[in-house]
């Protein structure tokens, strides 16, 4: 049998992270362990059923290492317990209970005959419709892997909200940038994986992403209390087209800056995210390895 191991980043969302992982737990495909990094405060692992409790590994790093961290600690993490599966949640995600075991045929499914990069899930909001951040990017032939019976489409990348990871592509393609610390390193990530392998969405598994509104990332929105994350946003979403091309980069720089500009915050809060834009055009980041040893 593989071993499927979850990993969730949680940021003090007790009251949702604890329904995440009685949703991860109750799977009709079983995962052997999870893998909880806590960026926020500290709990206990009482504060989750008994029958649960050990199948839970809590790591707390030593500072606030941000989602990309995060995420690129457990999948780490779950390399060092010999996963064959890494399936990466947010903590606020509430999982279907069909929804690994429908990731998980369709991986297998698909492999035989396709070198298949990740296999993600989709992304509802709380009333039924489709959750706005989390759509993944359909490529132009999104249909040529369509499956009637799991409902799958051909993409290039994916949130982290729900996605299966198979060992192998890890360890041929190295882990999140953790230096992003927030937005865009799912995108990177699994646009890195689907560069030379095959991303498949899969529409019969059904995650409930419970964010308090149902908004795409809009630059127009920015405002003091969100200018921190927009900053890292504007910056990473820069740079990662930089890998491209500078003309990449720049043209998705004037988009930014387009959005900001066209949105009501102080032209100082507006000023700080070009400046992220200008800092993302000559930031060269480096792609972290994974650390195996046989």
């Amino acid at each position: 049998m593989n071993k499927i191991i979850a990993v969730i980043v949680t940021y003090n969302r007790l009251n949702t992270l604890i329904r995440s992982i009685d949703a991860i737990s109750n799977q009709t495909q079983p995962v052997d362990e999870i893998i909880i990094i806590n960026n926020g405060d500290s709990f206990d692992i009482t504060l989750f059923p008994k029958e649960h409790q050990k199948r839970i590994t809590i790591i707390k790093p030593s500072s606030n290492i941000g989602g990309a961290g995060g995420f690129s600690l457990g999948i780490q993490k779950s390399i060092d317990r010999s996963a064959d599966f890494v399936w990466v949640m947010d903590d606020d995600a509430i999982a279907n209970k069909t929804a690994l075991h429908h990731l998980y045929i369709c991986f297998k499914k698909f492999s035989v005959f396709l070198p298949v990069g990740f296999v993600c899930s989709n992304v509802k909001w709380t009333d039924g419709s489709i959750c706005e951040m989390n759509q993944p990017a359909v490529r132009w032939d999104w249909a040529r892997w369509f499956d009637e019976n799991e409902h799958t489409i051909n993409i290039e990348s994916c949130s982290f909200v729900s996605v299966l990871i198979p060992r192998n592509v890890i360890l041929e393609k190295g882990l999140p940038v953790s230096d992003f610390f927030i937005w865009c390193d799912d995108t990177e990530y699994t646009r890195r994986i689907s560069s030379t392998h095959v991303g498949l969405c899969n529409l019969s598994s059904e995650v409930v992403h419970e964010v308090i509104q149902n908004l795409g990332v809009n630059f127009s929105l920015v405002n003091e209390a969100s200018l921190w994350k927009y900053k890292y946003g504007a910056r990473n979403q820069v740079a990662m087209e930089r890998k491209k091309s500078f003309i990449h980069a720049l043209l998705a720089s004037i988009k930014i800056t387009r959005s900001v500009l066209s949105g009501s915050a102080p032209r100082r809060i507006q000023s700080e995210v070009v400046f992220a834009c200008i800092k993302g055009m000559f930031w060269n980041y480096k792609i972290p390895k994974t650390e195996y040893i046989n």
